[in-house]
């Protein structure tokens, strides 16, 4: 495994040429603080699976290394000033730890930031998709925001066109610079979308299922509690229209444990955990069908059955 993915953000990239040199390290204390910090997330060995096809070299897979890991821990942080969150996987927030204003002026400094590593990369294109992810970033975002404070549940074909906005295009990104490196110029829009919608609903499958932690530990948030939708909520609720029990659950943003355990049950007995395996499962069949155009890749076909193995999926 290619060791540079679990390091921390290198100080050149967090490095602007415009900035004081002396003091700058105040200005993205936030960010350094979230990248520190445990995360469950998939894209580290999504990258490297994607790497077997596009076979960039050490230098040019640290570039895009670099900015994901800026774009990530600068998403990160801003979600958490979003959702005043106090903790992250069981640690203190940077909001918590420096201030609200402190996380949110270094977000903000740090997008720039990553427009200016792109910038580096010497080609109007990779400035451009930089453009493209802040847009569906902030779309998909401003849509989950807008549905979890009004207490609007979404179609699910709109919960999807939302995920496939918010996390796709962190995806998106990736995969678009890999292919502005490598020279690569095969049509992947078709498994990029299968790849977002999979690890989308999959983050939301999970995140449900890590309640069992959550209530013994105490010292992480969940979907349940921050009043979010997730993919077998949305299931659940258009299904059952005349049963309003689980919108009035978001709507309390509940942390208690009783409550939350029948939000679950309610999500059991409805079948949207059910239906959201078989979601899962056909996204993995899309996705490998897309796949097929290109080399055979053990490293990918490995996350997916890692995955599956994992949600009991044949």
């Amino acid at each position: 495994m290619y060791s540079k993915m679990e390091s921390d953000i290198e100080p050149h990239v967090l490095t602007s040429k415009y900035a004081d040199k002396e003091r700058q390290h105040l200005l993205v204390q936030s960010i350094v603080h979230t990248s520190k910090m445990p995360n469950k997330s998939m894209a580290p060995k999504l990258i490297e699976a994607l790497n077997f096809w596009f076979k960039l070299p050490n230098d040019k897979l640290d570039k895009v290394i670099n900015i994901f890991r800026l774009i990530q821990a600068t998403n990160n942080t801003i979600i958490d000033v979003s959702e005043n969150a106090m903790a992250r996987n069981g640690k203190s927030t940077a909001n918590s730890v420096y201030s609200l204003a402190d996380a949110l002026n270094s977000s903000y400094y740090c997008c720039f930031l990553i427009l200016e590593r792109l910038r580096d990369l010497e080609n109007f294109e990779a400035v451009k998709f930089g453009n493209e992810y802040f847009l569906d970033s902030s779309k998909g975002y401003g849509l989950e925001t807008y549905w979890r404070d009004n207490i609007i549940c979404p179609s699910e074909e709109e919960y999807v066109r939302m995920g496939t906005l918010k996390t796709g295009s962190v995806i998106r990104i990736v995969i678009k610079l890999m292919q502005l490196l490598s020279g690569n110029k095969k049509d992947l829009t078709k498994l990029t979308n299968s790849l977002a919608q999979f690890f989308h609903i999959y983050d939301d499958y999970v995140s449900l299922h890590a309640m069992d932690d959550y209530l013994l530990n105490k010292n992480g948030t969940d979907m349940i509690s921050e009043g979010k939708f997730s993919f077998p909520m949305v299931h659940a609720i258009c299904t059952k229209p005349n049963d309003v029990q689980l919108l009035n659950i978001l709507r309390q943003k509940t942390k208690e444990e009783e409550l939350i355990k029948y939000c679950l049950k309610l999500l059991e007995k409805f079948g949207s955990l059910e239906y959201t395996k078989q979601i899962l499962k056909n996204l993995k069949e899309e996705a490998e069908k897309e796949m097929k155009q290109m080399e055979e890749n053990p490293h990918m076909k490995k996350i997916f059955e890692d995955i599956l193995s994992k949600l009991k999926i044949n």
